[in-house]
């Protein structure tokens, strides 16, 4: 999904890992999070905190960012982290018809 998004001339696309303590970026318009192991759901919520974007996905508005989500432990079950996340698209494909691309 990163390689597809990156292509697009009109995105800035920038990867974050939750062991480097990257610094909050300017306005983020999407935030995706990828989580491969079931273990990454804390980091991922301590990354989002670090970023300044409310963690409950309720409680963010028209300035934040959409927050999606992906990879295995999301596609078998985003429940758990559901509350968390506005978006968790199932597959590329899927994204790109909802987008229009």
């Amino acid at each position: 999904m990163w390689a597809t998004l990156a292509r697009r001339a009109d995105l800035d696309v920038r990867r974050l890992f939750t062991d480097q303590g990257d610094p909050a970026h300017r306005d983020p318009e999407l935030v995706r999070l990828s989580l491969s192991w079931e273990l990454d759901g804390p980091e991922l919520l301590d990354l989002l905190e670090r970023q300044r974007i409310p963690l409950w996905s309720h409680q963010r508005g028209g300035r934040d960012p959409i927050v999606f989500g992906g990879e295995p432990v999301l596609t078998a079950n985003p429940e758990p982290l559901a509350p968390f996340l506005n978006v968790v698209p199932l597959g590329v494909k899927a994204l790109k018809t909802a987008a229009g691309w």
